[in-house]
């Protein structure tokens, strides 16, 4: 196993033991290649994963490993979708959140609906000095800060990724 996939495979079990434990169901933003998902089913297999994905090609692998797959470019959904989606334990953004028109739209209409003991992830590559600003936007957006999570690649001097946990404010 390369090192890249050794950091590959670690990376996808530090998001999923960061996610809430035995979730009745989870929204994953953005289809990835399905690790994450088949990862976590392998410790809670009836979980529910529902993918949202803007492209085609994408959703359609994303059939092979979530259990809903509904595509819509997140930006252009209505309420109607967030409070579909309401009773979910859990929101991943992997490496999708900075792909968004306006992630604080999105972010507050997930906080107009989500339940007070969930959680969502966001797991960004390194923003550097932006990091302060990501967290200024899950706070503006109505959710707290729980913890954050650096990932590197063994030597790398700085980290590769951050995975923020946050959950609804008060």
């Amino acid at each position: 196993m390369s090192a890249a996939d050794i950091y590959a495979s670690a990376r996808v079990e530090a998001i999923a033991n960061t996610l809430p434990p035995n979730a009745r169901l989870l929204v994953q933003v953005g289809a990835g290649d399905g690790a994450l998902a088949r990862y976590y089913h392998s410790l809670y297999p009836a979980t529910a994963f529902a993918v949202i994905e803007a492209q085609p090609a994408a959703a359609r692998l994303a059939t092979g490993f979530a259990e809903r797959v509904i595509q819509v470019q997140l930006d252009d959904a209505d309420a109607g979708l967030f409070r579909h989606l309401q009773w979910a334990d859990g929101w991943l953004f992997d490496l999708t959140l900075e792909r968004l028109r306006d992630p604080g739209a999105v972010l507050g209409a997930i906080r107009q609906v989500i339940q007070y003991d969930a959680s969502l992830l966001v797991c960004v590559a390194n923003p550097g000095d932006e990091l302060a600003a990501l967290n200024r936007l899950l706070s503006d957006a109505g959710f707290r800060l729980c913890n954050t999570y650096a990932l590197s690649a063994g030597s790398a001097s700085a980290p590769d990724h951050y995975l923020i946990k946050a959950m609804p404010a008060g």
